[in-house]
């Protein structure tokens, strides 16, 4: 039952009780010293309650007996017993003992006394056949008020009677209350396994009550029994239904311990949920809903979720918790700020976590540059010059007709698009598509990498509209370029000094974005709206170098400034940076050129937040405000070398190799390494 996961998260049963109407109990017996919190006998007040047969002692051990390093024991070894005698006087005796009966009376007498005594738990390893002048009514009247009194009752399935060749296919009297609509999820019968999860032969089945049935072990359980004659406490090996039950009722025991804040109802129906299925698929007619698996039942269950302190509502583990993105990376992970934090399952359960560090950011990998790759390969390009004007058109290759009846213009892209005229010194361009063009000519020749001499802050925008001036006198150019417009927009002006083949420049500016800061999520993964405005300047070069090489930088340092809810608080200022170097050269046949990029990046920066870290014992949660560097756990740098030739008129071909360390800015990521071939043609 993998009891141990309870125990490491503190559960012992402590300050829950369990009723084990059954025989009495040995209270003489060490693995009860301070375990029983009554005793109580409800057929003969005249016994105290004495176990003269030893079943009940057995069954109460298995719930509760002492911690002691001693033979065994209890599945809540710190819980209380509130042990109600209820067989018929002389039964036990008969039979060699053998014969212990429960009359409807008597065991409706026990369950009233388990309510008023604050019992949270009964366990009723009893069973009987109702059918001689004794239809259970009275069972079944008590059974109802407790259940109406919030407490949960564990039946045993019952057991192969002897006189019969096989045990029934479903459970006995009481524990065919279970499924009754009275019961409300608050009853549960349990069957018996061996040690290898096997029905036991003499163990009644699950049949119409497959999602009312648990399963735990039965077989050759050790307990606390009768004292010998001389006075010595004893063990004894037991087997039925009667020993499966109160695994049952202790594990019950443990998860009220645990979590206070669990109804009755809710714990059941987390062992359920948890079980492990066994025989057929889903509940079955054998093993009902599965054995019973406290390392699942101390898992969160459902959704979880963490609650910021501030915040309107708890953020789902899957969007705090979403992949790496944008310049700040893993940071969430990175800078620690939910290590050893409290969440909160569908339960309202309390779980201390630390969340497992990705090795992706999402978006990355070589998968998403080569279908970038692919869609710039396959697009169709037009270029018309007019005098001083200049046309440029691409159209991606339409997209496949996934339903023929819907209209093209459903599936066509619309097509790319910039237009140039120069007169002089001076040069207008615009566009829907390409990119706005840098400020200095580039270099590489880059099939694969994300180039950064167009700019990253300029990046972020996802807008695809833009415009752009520039002026040349003499040595001197100066330029105006924008994209987008309202909050998600870009402008910046560029001045560049060219001199024997050597240009270079500065270039300052601004980008907002919406929906994004930076190029990921950071305000979103705690379900507020992330919009960013940045500052940047950037440092540029082109120019010529030597054995007829080629080469362009750019340096580019961003000062964010992020839009936060009130519950995160901006604790130092965000700087982030990004740089990029190319050269080419021509060779016979074509242009070869090296790329090395490293793509916008946070350096310094950090928010703060108030995240539980404890819950008391009203299942409140304790907050801790800790500060969270906004810097990614590491720097992804990408070298990429590249080959294109134009083999005529019509057609041209590209290779390409790139390696990348610490894609995303991951510090555990894979090194990916890619290859490319492409082959263009039309006809």
């Amino acid at each position: 039952m993998n009891a141990a996961s309870a125990y490491s998260a503190g559960a012992t049963g402590s300050g829950v009780t369990v009723a084990v109407v059954d025989t009495g109990i040995n209270q003489d017996h060490p693995e009860f010293t301070g375990r029983i919190s009554a005793r109580i006998d409800v057929a003969d007040a005249s016994r105290l309650g004495v176990d003269v047969d030893g079943h009940g002692t057995g069954v109460a051990g298995v719930i509760a007996a002492n911690k002691d390093d001693v033979r065994m024991h209890g599945v809540a070894f710190e819980a209380s017993i509130l042990s109600i005698r209820a067989d018929s006087p002389g039964s036990c005796e008969e039979d060699g003992g053998e014969g212990c009966t429960f009359s409807d009376v008597n065991t409706a007498r026990a369950i009233d006394a388990a309510i008023s005594r604050g019992a949270q738990i009964i366990n009723l390893s009893l069973g009987r056949d109702p059918g001689v002048g004794d239809g259970g009514s009275l069972t079944f009247a008590a059974m109802q008020r407790a259940v109406d009194a919030g407490l949960l009752i564990v039946v045993s399935a019952g057991n192969q009677d002897e006189e019969e060749d096989q045990p029934d296919p479903s459970p006995g009297f009481p524990g065919t209350f279970a499924s009754d609509p009275a019961a409300n999820g608050q009853v549960v019968t349990v069957g018996s396994v061996n040690l290898q999860g096997e029905i036991s032969d003499f163990s009644n089945r699950a049949e119409g009550f497959e999602e009312f049935y648990l399963v735990a072990l039965g077989e050759r359980v050790i307990a606390p029994f009768l004292d010998s004659d001389a006075g010595d406490p004893q063990y004894a090996l037991f087997s039925g239904t009667s020993f499966s039950a109160p695994y049952v009722a202790g594990a019950l025991a443990l998860l009220l311990d645990a979590f206070p804040n669990l109804s009755g109802q809710e714990a059941l129906e987390i062992l359920f949920d948890t079980a492990v299925d066994l025989g057929d698929p889903g509940p079955d007619a054998i093993y009902g809903s599965g054995l019973i698996d406290l390392a699942a039942a101390f898992q969160p269950a459902g959704g979880s979720s963490v609650q910021v302190a501030g915040a309107q509502g708890a953020t789902p583990l899957p969007v705090l918790f979403s992949a790496p993105s944008g310049a700040a990376g893993d940071w969430v992970w990175r800078s620690g700020l939910f290590d050893g934090a409290v969440l909160r399952d569908s339960y309202d359960r309390g779980f201390r976590f630390d969340p497992e560090h990705p090795r992706a950011a999402a978006g990355a990998g070589g998968l998403t540059a080569m279908e970038a790759a692919a869609e710039r390969g396959l697009a169709r390009h037009v270029r018309t010059l007019a005098g001083p004007a200049e046309v440029n058109m691409r159209l991606s290759a339409d997209r496949l007709h996934a339903l023929s009846n819907l209209p093209e213009e459903t599936y066509r892209d619309e097509a790319d698009m910039s237009f140039a005229f120069r007169s002089g010194g001076v040069t207008i361009q615009a566009g829907r598509g390409f990119a706005a063009p840098s400020p200095v000519e580039p270099a590489g020749v880059s099939v694969l990498s994300e180039s950064q001499f167009s700019g990253a802050v300029a990046g972020l925008t996802s807008q695809r509209e833009w415009a752009s001036m520039q002026y040349a006198h003499g040595p001197l150019a100066f330029q105006m370029r924008a994209s987008g417009a309202g909050e998600d927009a870009f402008q910046a002006v560029a001045a560049t000094f060219t001199r024997d083949g050597q240009t270079v420049g500065v270039e300052l500016g601004a980008g907002r974005e919406e929906y994004r800061a930076l190029g990921g999520a950071l305000a979103a993964r705690f379900g507020a709206q992330d919009s960013a405005e940045s500052q940047f300047i950037a440092a540029m070069w082109s120019g010529e170098l030597a054995l007829g090489w080629r080469g362009a930088a750019r340096y580019e340092h961003a000062a964010a400034d992020l839009s936060l809810p009130s519950y995160l608080r901006l604790q130092s200022d965000v700087r982030a940076s990004a740089w990029s170097i190319g050269v080419d050269r021509a060779i016979p046949g074509g242009r070869f050129g090296l790329t090395l990029a490293q793509p916008l990046r946070v350096e310094t920066g950090s928010v703060s937040a108030s995240v539980p870290v404890e819950i008391d014992e009203n299942n409140r949660a304790i907050f801790e405000r800790r500060t969270a560097s906004l810097t990614p756990s590491g720097r992804e740098i990408s070298l990429e070398a590249a080959w294109r030739v134009d083999i005529n008129d019509r057609t041209s071909a590209s290779l390409a190799a790139r390696f990348t360390n610490e894609a995303g800015h991951i510090r555990k990521a894979e090194d990916e390494g890619l290859l490319w071939a492409g082959l263009r043609t039309s006809w």
